[in-house]
């Protein structure tokens, strides 16, 4: 009986498979160490620092001292600098600025839009005149020159930074928004006390309000009364805290 002789196999992987597991390994490590690379030249080249800043506030451009806010920007890294941290940063320490916006311009360039708060009326205790926005917010004092705001005269110091705190300096302010809503000319208005508003007009007119009822009917009847006073003899107080207003001419 004749026997066929056999030899052991060895198992041997095809060859393409070990190019292929190894090709792929290569072109990770290669892909790794290129974005590796791609990121430390972003973070160290001189090519993405800050090198210019344009400022612009209401269109125009901004001031030295405004420009001055961003001179910590220069030579930073423009990937890795965080706008929206610098924006609320110079926003929180000038009270004056409302918002600021930070555009990144590649490869090394800001533009920066600062948008101011907007005085809406002027609150005075003594010497000390304050601007105050829509919001109740205090953040400067008023220049010399600021005279077409209206004028409210408060019983208590305030401090910029600070939001109008008692309930008749937030009524004052809205008063004073109804009433040029209104085209009601005035001179300025003082807090008495807590329970009434004086809105006393370049005429020597009076009026009283109360600070405990809606204010938006009590403007309606002065802008009542004032059109048909005109026709008139002249009133020189309106008592407008009763359902009936009173009239003193």
């Amino acid at each position: 009986m004749l026997y066929k002789r056999t030899f052991p196999k060895i198992f041997k992987p095809p060859k393409s498979k070990y190019f292929l597991i190894t090709a792929k390994t290569i072109l990770v490590l290669l892909s790794v160490g290129a974005v590796a690379g791609l990121f430390f030249w972003f973070g160290t080249s001189d090519f993405f620092k800050v090198k210019t800043i344009d400022c612009f506030k209401e269109n125009f451009g901004c001031s030295q001292q405004e420009n001055f806010l961003f001179e910590s920007l220069y030579g930073q890294n423009i990937f890795f600098l965080q706008t929206k941290i610098h924006s609320q940063n110079i926003a929180k320490k000038n009270p004056e600025i409302l918002k600021v916006k930070i555009a990144k311009k590649l490869p090394n360039s800001l533009k920066i839009i600062l948008i101011p708060r907007k005085a809406v009326a002027i609150f005075k205790k003594g010497e000390e005149k304050l601007l105050v926005d829509q919001t109740g917010f205090v953040f400067a004092r008023a220049e010399k020159t600021q005279t077409q705001l209206p004028l409210i005269i408060t019983n208590r110091p305030l401090a910029i930074g600070e939001y109008l705190l008692s309930d008749l300096e937030k009524k004052a302010l809205f008063l004073s928004s109804k009433l040029e809503g209104s085209f009601i000319h005035f001179g300025e208005i003082r807090l008495t006390n807590d329970d009434f508003l004086e809105v006393h007009d370049p005429g020597k007119l009076i009026a009283t309000f109360s600070a405990q009822k809606p204010l938006t009917p009590q403007v309606d009847s002065l802008q009542y009364i004032l059109n048909h006073s005109r026709m008139n003899q002249k009133v020189l107080k309106i008592d407008l805290r009763f359902d009936k207003p009173i009239l003193v001419k």
